[in-house]
């Protein structure tokens, strides 16, 4: 028998459904959204939610039990008026990637399926057909395949998450010109190949960037990074970067996070990079380098590295909020 919900206050009981755990209404008393995260939910989202078709704005059920394959989403082609959709951390399993019935809800803004059982490829189509999407979170699944470059044109975007999949792409999606509302971009642990474009210089609003963990991301760090002025964390670690740290990013002054260890660069590190993480009060600050025995990148003052790596150092992973 499957778990019990943990709240279902009020459901299928006589009471009206606005006051149902999880149920949100809007002002004419219609349905239009279910918030029912972590409550151990089982089974299908029933093809029936297609009934509130008119109103339904938000499906939140985070953290559940749900098991769905693709084709039990084909409802979705009807929920054409859907705002939100929160399914991450649930056993979803689609062999096409993001189900492409999702395309039919043109009013989407977030969509966020990571730690579920997406595999296949990406559809460049769908993503232009979701052209109003705020938040893409795809992390932790098996994608393969590239990027669409299609979600290069998402000119609203502000979330992109999409570490911890198979993926194999270059960043050239980065150079479309029109991303530059993005907020947050992590591509970690993928087969990220090439260089850093230049172009990320012009994301005037980015303020956490992550690419790590990908040893065909070669090149070296852009100076252009430097004309990121909002930019607070960035973690770079653990590919094949070369050439020495850009004395331009002393203009990075918000910056609390910087890890660069187990690339392939050298030289100094910047003294003003040094102090600008050192008085930060950011409680999880970092700068990290291969400034260890053997390492190739030195740290001139005494209060300059949190972490020095020397070669053959196991990697942790570090710790990363947006």
């Amino acid at each position: 028998n499957p778990p019990a919900w943990i709240n279902a206050t009020n459901w299928l009981t006589s009471e009206n459904e606005c006051t149902w755990n999880g149920v949100q209404c809007n002002d004419r008393d219609k349905v239009e959204g279910f918030s029912l995260e972590q409550n151990q939910l089982t089974g299908k989202i029933p093809m029936e939610t297609v009934l509130l078709k008119d109103h339904l704005k938000t499906i939140n059920m985070t953290s559940n039990l749900i098991y769905m394959e693709a084709d039990d989403m084909q409802f979705f082609e009807h929920l054409t008026q859907v705002e939100t959709i929160l399914l991450d951390d649930n056993y979803i399993h689609s062999e096409e990637g993001v189900p492409t019935y999702l395309g039919a809800c043109t009013d989407l803004k977030k969509l966020r399926m990571s730690y579920n059982l997406l595999e296949g490829q990406l559809d460049n189509t769908l993503f232009h057909q979701l052209s109003q999407l705020t938040h893409l979170e795809i992390e932790s699944n098996f994608l393969t395949g590239s990027i669409p470059q299609s979600i290069g044109k998402l000119e609203n975007l502000v979330y992109l998450y999409m570490r911890r999949n198979s993926l194999s792409f270059n960043l050239n999606f980065l150079k479309t010109g029109k991303l530059n509302n993005l907020f947050a971009l992590w591509l970690d642990a993928n087969d990220v190949k090439g260089t850093l474009p230049t172009e990320l210089g012009a994301f005037s609003d980015l303020a956490s960037l992550s690419i790590t963990n990908s040893s065909n991301l070669t090149g070296t760090i852009p100076s252009e990074l430097s004309e990121l002025t909002d930019l607070r964390r960035l973690w770079l670690y653990n590919n094949a970067l070369t050439g020495t740290i850009p004395q331009l990013l002393n203009r990075l002054t918000g910056l609390e996070v910087f890890e660069i260890h187990h690339n392939q660069i050298s030289g100094p590190m910047p003294s003003t990079i040094c102090s600008t993480v050192f008085y930060q009060q950011y409680i999880h600050k970092a700068l990290s380098a291969d400034c260890g025995v053997g390492g190739n990148v030195t740290c001139n003052t005494k209060d300059c590295c949190t972490k020095c790596y020397s070669p053959g150092d196991q990697i942790t992973d570090s710790f990363q909020a947006p």
